[in-house]
């Protein structure tokens, strides 16, 4: 077990009081923006212009909520049981920093950076796709 003495319950973190646009919330925002356009590729030929970009955007924002939830029961940067991944060196120290430890369920990443991502990537795939289709 990579993090013993951990029992999981879920935590709530409302940070929208100080927003920031850091690497972990970039990854969020253009992740969010690059599954909204690129599931438009098979679901505006698929359902049509407007119902098409309803559904890409239900999959990315689906998707990353999803993962939000998950971030939920992960144990906390801020745990001081764990607080030396942030700060070892090496790709195992990283990869447990970044994928395995959390910000628990941001507020912040649900309602600004995949919101924001999922919606650019929408506007995006109107204005590439919807022009060819509405000509």
């Amino acid at each position: 077990m990579i993090f013993p003495g951990y029992k999981p319950e879920f935590e709530f973190n409302n940070d929208l009081d100080h927003i920031n646009f850091s690497g972990h919330n970039k990854i969020h925002f253009w992740g969010a923006a690059a599954m909204a356009y690129v599931s438009s590729f098979w679901t505006v030929p698929a359902f049509g212009l407007l119902v098409g970009l309803t559904a890409s955007f239900a999959i990315a924002y689906g998707f990353w909520i999803a993962w939000e939830l998950g971030d939920g029961w992960k144990p906390s940067w801020d745990d001081p049981r764990y607080k030396h991944y942030n700060t070892d060196s090496g790709l195992r120290a990283w990869i447990i920093a970044n994928g395995l430890l959390s910000d628990k369920f941001s507020l912040q990443d649900a309602l600004i950076h995949d919101l924001g991502g999922s919606i650019l990537g929408i506007a995006v795939a109107f204005i590439t796709q919807g022009i060819l289709i509405l000509r």
